[in-house]
């Protein structure tokens, strides 16, 4: 028996290797996937920025896909705030806010604004050139 063990010594070695890597790897796919699915969400009341204007809204464009996204910029309790991932206006009649889902993902939080009709300014997109 000892002797057939020798025979596979380099393959059972191998075999062992390969086993943690592929579970190391397993379980990095899966805190990834944990860590990036996880998200806060915040509320904020919106002030007026002046003009009845209560956000400013862009788009950036490059040749890297990952440097695509949608900015808001929006005054929250006397603070300029700017908010970059994916942007969703909806417009109402009542008391404008902004609800925000921020991510761990750099450039994916979703921000959706409900503000009056008018009451948003929508400047010309940005080319970052990267």
């Amino acid at each position: 028996m000892w002797k057939e063990y020798k025979e596979y010594k380099e393959e059972i070695i191998t075999l062992i290797i390969v086993l943690v890597v592929i579970s190391l790897i397993v379980a990095a796919i899966v805190g990834m996937i944990h860590y990036t699915n996880q998200y806060t969400e915040y509320e904020y009341k919106l002030c007026d920025m002046g003009d009845g204007v209560y956000a400013i809204y862009y788009t950036t464009h490059s040749r890297a896909p990952a440097y695509n996204y949608e900015v808001v910029t929006v005054c929250c309790n006397g603070n300029v705030h700017t908010f970059q991932g994916d942007v969703n206006i909806s417009f109402t009649d009542g008391e404008p806010y902004i609800k925000v889902k921020d991510s761990n993902t750099v450039n994916a939080d979703e921000m959706y604004v409900y503000v009056p009709q008018g009451a948003v300014v929508y400047q010309p997109s940005v080319d970052i050139g990267k």
